[in-house]
């Protein structure tokens, strides 16, 4: 399906793809027609020039419902300017067992995206968000709810919005901290990319630490590994604790213990936790997931705190150095991923030679993964 997203007078970026193969294209203005500002959204002709381009490639798009098309159509006629004219914005198509979803990039990072190429096989899933999505379909399965828009995710980094909208298309709320402006933008547009309302996520535009104050953050750079407290900049962001954002002087809105804790922002999981532990102690999440980047043993602290102090007994990794699982093996390697009560927790040495995802499971926790 074509897109543009400019003011000028022909289509700047294509995108096609295969939706249940995770894979992604975006194409140049040298390899489409002039076309006339009147048609700057001809989804109709844009069809068209794809059959003309791929037949076979568009056979796989005969599972995406008209839904889905009509939501992915109407985001980028009301977002899609934030890409600007030159810039080839990437989409990922993601697809596993319990949902199928599409994310754009944040504006200003697709070229650092398209350097990645050869790093990344972005023909699959990550496995972290394989976790998180069947981590929501088993609690829809299960029937478990949260009265009163009480979060089920508090997720800490939302870049993209993965989380908060792949909770929210299996009808669960979240509240989700990100400090990058041009994020938050891009939360809402992949909200709407995937049919799901805006009421199903709080977002706010602060980061989270040890204790609540401001801070200056510059809005350059590659949003995805922005280090905030080695960005200094002019932009003066908020930053919360998450005990004082939900328990004292914040607005937030929380009555019952949420799902997941997610946090993945770039070195402040330490101090995250750290502004933590009174919430963490009155409403504890059944599973908090946490990125652990290479020697950071003042974060391996705090997992022991959670472990030994706060009844988050049982831990195991997921998702080392970035590990994108192939369209081909998600299904196996979902069997994997899942069985994780039969893993040990790997020793402090291993996580610190890698970064790692580190899942922790409250003992209270609903079990939604039997042996």
């Amino acid at each position: 399906i074509f897109f543009n997203f400019s003011e000028g007078p022909y289509w700047e970026t294509v995108w096609k793809k295969n939706l249940t193969m995770g894979k992604y294209y975006s194409l140049g203005p040298k390899n489409v027609k002039r076309i006339s500002n009147s048609l700057r959204f001809g989804l109709s002709l844009a069809i068209v020039i794809l059959i003309m381009l791929n037949r076979t490639e568009f056979r796989s798009h005969t599972d995406m419902t008209s839904k889905t098309t009509n939501c992915l159509s109407g985001a980028i006629a009301t977002s899609g300017s934030v890409y600007g004219k030159t810039e080839r914005p990437l989409v990922f198509f993601m697809e596993t067992s319990a949902f199928q979803a599409t994310f754009m990039s944040v504006p200003g990072d697709s070229e650092m995206w398209w350097s990645m190429s050869s790093r990344y096989p972005w023909n699959g899933v990550a496995e972290t968000l394989i976790f998180v999505g069947e981590l929501f379909q088993r609690a829809k399965a299960k029937g478990i709810r949260f009265p009163d828009s009480s979060p089920a995710l508090i997720d800490v980094g939302a870049n993209m919005g993965q989380e908060v909208v792949v909770a929210g298309m299996l009808g669960f709320q979240s509240t989700t901290f990100e400090i990058l402006p041009q994020s938050v933008g891009t939360v809402k547009l992949n909200l709407k990319a995937n049919c799901v309302s805006e009421d199903m996520v709080t977002i706010v535009n602060a980061g989270v630490g040890k204790s609540t104050g401001s801070m200056g953050i510059g809005l350059t750079g590659f949003s995805a590994a922005k280090n905030a407290a080695k960005s200094p900049g002019d932009f003066k962001a908020q930053v919360w604790s998450i005990s004082d954002y939900f328990l004292k002087t914040g607005p937030g809105y929380v009555n019952t213990s949420p799902l997941l804790l997610k946090l993945d922002c770039e070195t402040c999981e330490s101090g995250a936790l750290a502004g933590s532990y009174e919430f963490l102690r009155k409403f504890p999440p059944s599973y908090i997931m946490v990125e652990v980047v290479s020697n950071n043993g003042l974060l391996l602290e705090q997992i022991s705190v959670l472990q030994n102090e706060l009844g988050f007994s049982h831990a195991f990794i997921l998702g080392c150095n970035d590990r994108i699982i192939h369209h081909d093996t998600v299904a196996a390697a979902e069997k994997n991923i899942l069985a994780f009560k039969n893993r040990p927790f790997v020793s402090s040495v291993t996580i610190l030679e890698n970064f790692c995802d580190i899942v922790l499971i409250h003992n209270s926790a609903v079990d939604l993964f039997p042996n």
